[in-house]
């Protein structure tokens, strides 16, 4: 029969389970990223690659699977990852001694920091009270977020006096002082640390643990920001601390930031093609040269409020045009009155674009709440890049709004797809053998009915770039769009970063 004490102690472990938020960084092989991206396959390349090869077989985790990620726009990219997980029996077992929560977590990031060789990482619990931050946006679109996190770290001594119970309100002061400096050392140069306020000394009987309401303002690059996600944006000054090897031991709550939401707001990805550029851009300006390439085409369409988070820029061959890539957002109701009665979407975008711009060639992509990235290929077909191509319907196809809904008038449908081949084979000038259509899918938008085609192109023509993918679809669209006929939107294919989302 097991005893009372047995038993309570085994009730006590198991209550311990806790589940585990773990965030840290890992530098990747920028290769490989490219080639899971291009497949649509980063969440299962970077699940296998941080599960199988980081935390496998740590005795402590029980499970792995990547929660969160940001990867950096660089040759060398680096993974800013949030990893879920929960403690073992094992380590429920070491840390049955310690009643208070942050002291269990602080003791779970010294112990997998130790065992995880370059590890550094910071955890926390999952937790449903959403962080503290406010966010801004500068005309250039540089975004900045002011958070508030709870920081605890390991002092022994301030102004040379051992830290206590009883002296600490004596030497918060100071301490706050100290921890300032501590953190200040720590965080990058974009990362300002407003203020320090600690609050207690944590009940442990192996270290002095303080745990304080740390305020940081930081703004961000563009790409690094992650936009539309939240998470990592409001995380920053913890993200900064990550691998720090100070002498220090510390950890961060990791509260949870939600996504921008798209309601009221149009958040577009556009891609831009400026032939002569240099003629288009406004000399006095200070902004980006993506968002002054932007304004000069805004400026075309009339009022209209924006922001502008320029993602990069790729100079032509011979260095007179340049592919330009910017995440744009603004007021759903001030951009309304520049469609007249069409409804939103990608093509009526472009349709206003293409009609109010002469100069310019487009790719658009409408931002849905899923967060998502743009690929190319099958990972079956690597000879092959795959383009998404969207107009409205022709009227002389005869295909009626019902004809959608109900698989009606299949000639009118089936006439749409040569014609579309046929303007392909005509303004693409590639052998008809390279390029097929995958699928055809419809759509009622409004009062319009538009067509979405999914076109298969071999690499093995000029309008392929591999060090440059993301000017492939632009160099298609200033090939099928000319002054006479219906816009053409070129785009890729978009998968949603996280499974089990749908875009």
């Amino acid at each position: 029969m097991v005893s009372q004490s047995v038993l309570s102690i085994f009730i006590l472990v198991y209550l311990l389970v806790t589940k585990l938020r773990i965030l840290f960084q890992v530098a990747l092989d920028g290769q490989q990223v490219r080639e899971a991206e291009s497949f649509g396959l980063l969440y299962p390349f970077l699940n296998e690659l941080i599960c199988d090869q980081v935390f496998s077989g740590h005795p402590w985790l029980n499970g792995c699977r990547v929660g969160k990620y940001h990867i950096s726009l660089s040759e060398d990219p680096v993974a800013t990852i949030m990893v879920e997980s929960e403690t073992s029996t094992l380590a429920n077992e070491q840390l049955a001694r310690h009643q208070n929560e942050d002291v269990r977590l602080f003791v779970i990031t010294r112990q997998i920091n130790e065992d995880i060789e370059r590890l550094g990482a910071f955890v926390d619990i999952p937790r449903e009270r959403p962080g503290l931050s406010g966010w801004d946006l500068n005309h250039d679109g540089v975004p900045s977020m002011r958070s508030v996190l709870t920081y605890f770290a390991e002092v022994n001594e301030v102004t040379g006096v051992t830290l206590n119970r009883n002296n600490f309100h004596t030497l918060k002061g100071h301490l706050a002082q100290q921890l300032v400096y501590q953190l200040k050392c720590i965080v990058s140069e974009k990362t300002r640390v407003v203020n320090v306020i600690p609050q207690r000394i944590l009940d442990s009987e192996d270290q002095t643990i303080v745990s304080s309401m740390s305020h940081f303002q930081t703004t961000f690059d563009s790409p690094d920001s992650g936009f539309p996600e939240h998470w990592k944006m409001g995380l920053q000054a913890a993200v900064d601390a990550l691998g720090v090897q100070d002498g220090t031991q510390r950890n961060f709550r990791l509260p949870t930031y939600g996504d921008l939401s798209t309601e009221g707001y149009v958040k577009i990805e556009l891609g831009m093609f400026v032939q002569n550029f240099e003629s288009h851009l406004d000399s006095a300006s200070d902004r980006s040269i993506e968002c002054r390439l932007l304004d000069s085409i805004f400026q075309l369409l009339g009022p209209l409020k924006y922001y502008c988070y320029p993602l990069g820029h790729v100079l032509s061959q011979g260095r007179m045009g340049m592919y330009v890539t910017v995440r744009v957002q603004m007021l759903r109701s001030m951009l309304t009155p520049h469609l007249g009665r069409s409804e939103y979407s990608d093509v009526t975008f472009l349709e206003l674009l293409k009609n109010k711009c002469e100069w310019a060639s487009f790719s658009v992509f409408t931002l849905r709440d899923v967060p998502s990235y743009g690929f190319y290929s099958d990972p079956d077909d690597e000879e092959n890049f795959i383009v998404v191509v969207q107009m409205f319907a022709i009227q002389a196809w005869g295909i009626q709004q019902e004809d959608i809904a109900q698989g009606n008038n299949l000639v009118g449908l089936a006439n749409s797809e040569s014609v579309i081949l046929s303007k392909l084979k005509l303004r693409l000038d590639i052998p008809v053998d390279l390029f097929r259509c995958r699928m055809i899918e419809y759509a009622n938008i409004g009062e319009r009915t538009a067509l979405e085609a999914h076109i298969q192109i071999h690499k093995n023509t000029r309008y392929w770039d591999e060090k440059n993918p993301q000017s492939v679809p632009l160099r298609l669209s200033q090939a099928l769009n000319v002054p006479w006929d219906y816009p053409m939107n070129v785009r890729f294919r978009h998968k949603p970063k996280y499974p089990g989302l749908a875009i």
